[in-house]
């Protein structure tokens, strides 16, 4: 008799034992040692492919990616606050790492013409302005 359907018998990582290493990686960035996720991943037992493996396969993984890019960029911000890199270059990385400018949104509505003169007028003013 063979194995049950969607088995896990092959099933090398796990939730459980991969969260401690991660939780590690997370620590670590806290205290300065990585300045990217690169570079935390290669510091870590995990190659590239099954680092970014287990963020797709865990959610729990995925969010502790998440925080070392959060971190990352707190250290890389703080360095460039106080002198110890390049502001520009320090901003320029943080953008990379997907932090963004604060989107402002101007609304410029006009009231709506309620009869059929004032739409025309509106729709005349409007070819004007164009």
């Amino acid at each position: 008799m063979g194995a049950p359907q969607n088995n896990k018998y092959n099933e090398i990582y796990t939730l459980e034992k991969e969260l401690p290493i991660f939780q590690d990686i997370i620590d670590r960035a806290k205290q300065g040692e990585f300045l990217s996720i690169q570079e935390a991943v290669m510091h870590s037992p995990y190659e590239r492919q099954i680092f970014y493996y287990l963020c797709d396969r865990f959610k729990d993984l995925d969010n502790k990616k998440k925080e070392l890019n959060d971190i990352v960029i707190a250290i890389v911000n703080r360095k460039a606050l106080e002198g110890d890199f390049n502001a520009t270059a320090g901003i320029w990385r943080m953008k990379q790492l997907g932090e963004r400018d604060k989107t402002e949104v101007h609304n410029t509505n006009q009231e709506v013409p309620i009869t059929e003169e004032q739409l025309i007028d509106a729709v005349s003013k409007l070819n004007g302005e164009i």
